[in-house]
This record gives structure tokens, C-alpha cells and sequence, in this order.
């Protein structure tokens, strides 16, 4: 913690995330920072900065988003043992410091931009960049607190050393949180950025996730009330407004069209900005999909990430749900990206090497419908069966992979992928919603609408009002958002973390096979949160309590 607040005023390096984020430095070393941060156009780069600090959280390996759940496990180049077993989970784990210390840092950066608001140049936008700089930095809490619980809150820019930070309470976290987001309610802020302004903080970001954050506070043991569901209800519905899901779940996820209707908020990439052309960039593909090898240029044998999904996650879906087509790779050709190099006409032209039926078309007698399709380029195809051999595999080509994050383009241009990593879509709004009305009633019935608003728009069967539970909700937001960041905080929030990754975790369950509780701790509790780092424990000379299980 001391190294993360042991700053002076950033030399700050300007990324670039998108078109908005693209800018000049143009102080010099006889312009003061104090001097360039007073212009217009100085301080919006410095607002610009904060989006850029998201890249560091969510473009690298953000492992504590998906590891370790019932949908992802480890896969050929296997994601640490700690975040994905718990078994050796402690204060020194890397991923843990990264993101601890890659938080702090975005606070930080947030804190230089809210610091220099009332000494730069008074303009009209003024307001709503200052206010994009407290969304941003209460973004940072709403993650630390989800993960680690209460942590100390710091508003202030610190350019000295400081080595003493209390540990606020979760309760004091979300409280704050809170009064940040709805303080920014009389903002100017636009109903929804577009054009230019395209990934900037809008009304629409600012509801959404004012529900997400109180949806999470409701579940809180001794700190949430049903009120809180009422409100994540109401943000909610203010987020969604009139839209409906019109654009179709393959539409959304389709190359080179991630700045679609539906995406909320999203951290953001540009070829032309981005630092290095060979390892900055997001790396979602190659964590779920494909490892990335720049020089193959879509040459790439290997198909199997360093997560993998789980059985669990294709048993998910139902014959009929278009998303299982959109979120796997179910036919390789000659290499992993070929299905988005060749048109429609050269794909049906060439050999299929692997295939991989759905759980309910593996017999013989399908898998010989499906090769009499196509003998001449199915005959010799490699089928991989839906069976235990496929799920005990890490190897190339083992099951497959997920689809929805691959990017093609980083083989090509960039030699990194720019595709956005998406925070937040309007689907998801629609299932806290779901979620919300569901926790304050405890039926399906007003909850149903925004569960079958998802389900309708995939094809899949509509739901009944019976049918809705927490289980299900949890079902569903797996289908929408296998991939995206989101299943360890969903599974955390409602208590189903150990439940359900003890359950259908191959990882997991053979720890628990064996007479080992993985999430056991050495004072008896469990590992639910993570642990704070020790780097911060040891540099703080406050009382910093660690989490229980640790």
C-alpha cells in the first residue's frame, strides 16, 4: 500500500483506449504539470487517463473474475493454483497483489483528476469529466469491495508518503460507494454517449450500476435490507428504459462490432494509440480461447486456453439456445481462426479436422447424420465425444473452446487484441432486475419478464414464473455471460460460491475426493473473500486485520 500511495504527481502516460482517448502530452519539461492540468484540453487528458487505468484491471490475466468458479478451469498453460483451487490461496498470491495494487492505482489516478477540478479552467464540461473521474474511482471500490470487503478509503491526492490507512468496513465501503454514485444523479450527464463520445460515463452506465451495487449490498449479511432490492429495481429500470434486446446475441459478440446498443460500458482499445503493438492489448481471447502466438499470424495450433470450461458450462445450454453456437468453437478447419479468415463458400470447401457435438447430439447415429452431411470433408473429422475423456484433457484440442472473445484482428494489425472488454450490457441489467424482484419477493413472478426478455431474445424455451430461483437466475447469467468477468462476484453475492464450485469444479472436486475442503482456512473459516496482500498489511502501520480463512 505504501508504494502505491508513495507518489508525486504522475508523470502520466497517456494509453489511449478509444478515439476520445486519444490526445497529445503537450507540456514539456519547462510546463509544470500544475500548468497543463489548469488548460482544458490538459485536464480532459487527465480524465482520459482514468478511463486508461481500467485497461490494467480488466486486459491482463483477471483471473479473480473467473477462476476458481463452476464454469472455468485450468487449461494448458493453467491459471495459479491458488486462485483456482483455494487450496494454496494466502496473502502472497501475485493475482491478488495485482489487483489490489492495479486498484489503488486507478483510485489514485481518479483522485489527481477530482483534485485538479477546481483549478483548471472553468468550461461546460468541466462537470461531466469531473463526474466521469468519481464514477471511475467508485468503480475501483465497488470491485475492492466485492472482493476483499471492507478496505480503506482514500478521496485524497497524495503526493507525499503516507503510510497509515484505516480499514473501513464493508458497510462504510458500499456506503460510500453509493453516495458518490447518486451524487453524480444532477449531473449533465448525456442519457447515453455516443459518436465521439462513444465509452464515456452516461446516465444509462451510471443506473446500471448504481443497481449492481445495491443488488450486491442486499445480499450482504448484516449490512444489506430489502430496500436495497428496491432500489436496485429502480436503478435498474431507469438503465433500461425502453430499450429491448434487439440486436442478436451473435450480433453483439460479432468481430469489429463491440460498440453495439446493448453495451453499457466497456474498457476500450485502439490500434493506432495503443503503447506496443506486440504485448499491450486485452488478453480475454487468449485466456478463454486461443494462446496467442503474434509470429503464427493465424497459424495457431493451440486451442486451449489457460482457462477452460467445465462440463457444467455446456450442459448449460439447450438444444434450440442460439447462444451455444455463438459462445463455442464446435468445428476447427486447419487452424483455430480459420472461421473467421474464409467466407462462407471457402469454409465449406475445406476439411473439418475437429468437431465437438452438443451434450445432446453425441451417439453414434448422430454423429454419422452429422458426417452424411458432408462426406467429402467430414469423413476423416476427429469427433470429440461429450464425455469424461474430454473433460479431463487440458491438452490441444481437448473440448472446446469459447468463441465470444476471440479476436482475429490481433493476428493481423495489432499483433495484440483490441478488442473492448464489456463492464456491463444490457442483458446483464435485465437479469438484476430478475434478480432483485426475485431476492425482495421470493417468487418468480415479477422477475419473470426480465429473465424471458433474456431467454427470448437466444430462442431459447420461456421460462415460467415456477421455474425462476436464485439457481436459475445464476443458470442464465452463465449462458449471457460465460467469459465476460462477472462469475466469481455473481457466485460470491449470493452466497453459491463454495456450493457450487466444490460441486462442478473438476479442480475443486478432486481436492475434495481426496479429504481435502480446499476453502477450509488455517483458523477453520472459509476462503470466501480474498485475502488482503501482505505487501499492504506489512506497509500499512494502521491496524489492518486480515479476511477470515487466512
Amino acid at each position: 500500500m505504501k508504494k502505491i500511495f508513495s507518489i508525486a504527481i504522475l508523470a502520466i502516460i497517456i494509453y489511449g483506449c478509444s478515439d476520445f482517448l486519444k490526445e497529445e502530452n503537450k507540456s514539456n519539461g519547462a510546463a509544470s504539470t500544475d500548468i497543463f492540468y489548469s488548460t482544458a484540453s490538459g485536464y480532459k487528458s487527465l480524465v482520459n487517463v482514468c478511463y486508461a487505468s481500467l485497461r490494467a484491471v480488466w486486459g491482463n490475466e483477471p483471473y479473480l473474475f473467473s477462476a476458481g468458479t463452476d464454469l472455468f478451469e485450468r487449461g494448458k498453460n493453467p491459471a495459479p493454483s491458488g486462485i483456482s483451487t483455494y487450496l494454496t490461496l494466502g496473502s502472497t498470491e501475485a493475482s491478488v497483489s495485482d489487483f489490489y495494487t492495479r486498484c489503488y492505482a486507478g483510485i489514485q489516478k481518479c483522485n489527481i483528476a477530482i483534485y485538479y477540478s477546481d483549478k483548471t479552467e472553468q468550461n461546460a464540461e468541466l462537470p461531466k469529466l469531473k463526474a466521469e473521474a468519481i464514477f471511475i474511482r467508485a468503480l475501483y471500490y465497488f470491485n475492492l469491495v466485492q472482493q476483499f470487503g471492507g478496505v480503506p478509503i482514500v478521496e485524497e491526492m497524495i503526493s507525499t508518503p503516507v503510510t497509515s490507512f484505516e480499514r473501513k468496513s464493508a458497510a462504510e465501503v458500499y456506503s460510500f460507494i453509493i453516495s458518490q454514485m447518486e451524487g453524480l444523479l444532477t449531473v449533465a450527464l448525456p442519457d447515453k454517449s455516443t459518436g465521439a463520445n462513444y465509452g464515456r460515463v452516461d446516465k444509462r452506465t451510471l443506473n446500471h450500476f448504481l443497481s449492481k451495487v445495491y443488488l450486491c449490498r442486499g445480499w450482504e449479511a448484516g449490512i444489506g435490507s430489502p430496500a436495497d432490492f428496491d432500489k436496485a429495481i429502480s436503478y435498474g429500470k431507469a438503465a433500461i428504459g425502453a430499450d429491448r434486446l434487439t440486436l442478436s446475441f451473435a450480433d453483439v459478440f460479432k468481430v469489429g462490432n463491440e460498440k453495439n446498443a446493448e453495451v453499457i460500458f466497456s474498457v476500450q482499445w485502439d490500434v493506432v494509440s495503443m503503447v506496443s503493438t506486440t504485448t499491450d492489448g486485452n488478453m480475454q481471447g487468449g485466456m478463454f480461447g486461443t494462446q496467442f502466438d503474434p509470429p503464427l499470424i493465424n497459424k495457431n495450433p493451440y486451442i486451449t486456453g489457460t482457462l477452460v470450461p467445465g462440463r457444467r458450462l455446456y450442459e448449460l445450454f439447450q438444444n434450440g439456445d442460439e447462444r451455444y453456437q455463438v459462445s463455442f468453437l464446435t468445428s476447427i478447419y486447419t487452424y483455430a481462426l480459420d472461421y473467421y479468415f474464409m467466407t462462407a463458400a471457402q469454409l465449406a470447401a475445406t476439411n473439418i479436422t475437429h468437431y465437438y457435438p452438443p451434450y445432446w447430439a453425441t451417439s453414434d447415429a448422430d454423429i454419422a447424420a452429422w458426417r452424411a452431411i458432408d462426406p467429402a470433408h467430414r469423413a476423416a473429422t476427429k469427433v470429440h465425444k461429450f464425455d469424461n475423456v474430454m473433460f479431463t484433457d487440458v491438452n490441444n484440442y481437448a473440448r472446446p473452446i469459447l468463441k465470444k472473445c476471440l479476436d482475429p484482428t490481433a493476428q493481423i494489425a495489432a499483433k495484440a487484441s483490441t478488442r473492448d472488454v464489456f463492464l456491463a450490457r444490457l442483458a446483464e441489467t435485465y437479469l438484476n432486475v430478475a434478480e432483485a424482484y426475485y431476492k425482495k419477493e421470493g417468487n418468480g413472478s415479477n422477475a419473470l419478464s426480465y429473465v424471458n426478455e433474456v431467454r427470448g431474445r437466444a430462442k431459447a424455451t420461456l421460462a415460467t414464473a415456477g421455474d425462476i430461483t436464485i439457481d436459475f437466475i445464476l443458470d442464465e447469467r452463465a449462458r449471457e455471460t460465460a467469459g465476460e468477468y462477472c462469475r466469481w462476484t455473481d457466485l460470491k453475492r449470493t452466497g453459491k460460491l463454495k456450493e457450487y464450485a466444490s460441486k462442478y469444479n473438476a479442480d475443486i472436486k478432486s481436492l475434495i475426493g481426496l479429504g481435502t475442503d480446499p476453502f477450509k482456512g488455517p483458523d477453520g473459516k472459509d476462503k470466501i473473500l480474498r485475502p488482503l496482500p501482505s505487501s499492504a498489511l506489512d506497509a500499512n502501520k494502521a491496524d489492518m486485520p486480515q479476511n477470515p480463512g487466512y
